[in-house]
């Protein structure tokens, strides 16, 4: 099954200046802009998490991280983009695996923990397929 890469979305853990957790969901045509995002949380810096730090909050591995069943609920930002899209494809917990879900009803299981905003930037080769 050939999904485009708009509708392949990305779970980022993200760390702030404070050493505070959060989730980004980013298409996969599109990258989180760190600075922009800095800038709409009123932080200093906001950067990757590293490896450690990933599997420690999520419970997950790099490539594998879902924003569902977190071992740490952490605020979740979704790209506003996403949310034009009828269907999504996120990863289920597992390098390889993914769950097709429409981005309302993924809105509606992250609930309160879920903000959306813009906070991504285009990438080159956005026609690309997963």
């Amino acid at each position: 099954m050939k999904i485009p890469l708009c509708q392949v979305v990305k779970t980022l853990l993200l760390k702030t200046s404070a050493d505070e957790f959060l989730l980004a969901l980013c298409p996969g045509d599109r990258q989180v802009d760190l600075k922009l995002l800095a800038h709409l949380l009123n932080e200093k810096k906001i950067d990757l998490a590293n490896r450690d730090e990933v599997h420690k909050v999520t419970g997950y591995f790099i490539g594998g991280v879902s924003p569902l069943g977190t071992r740490r609920e952490p605020p979740v930002l979704m790209d506003s983009v996403i949310l034009q899209e009828e269907e999504i494809s996120i990863s289920a917990g597992r390098w390889g695996s993914q769950i097709l879900i429409s981005p309302q009803e993924l809105r509606n299981i992250l609930g309160s923990r879920l903000t959306v905003a813009d906070i991504s930037r285009a990438k080159a080769m956005s026609s690309l397929f997963l």
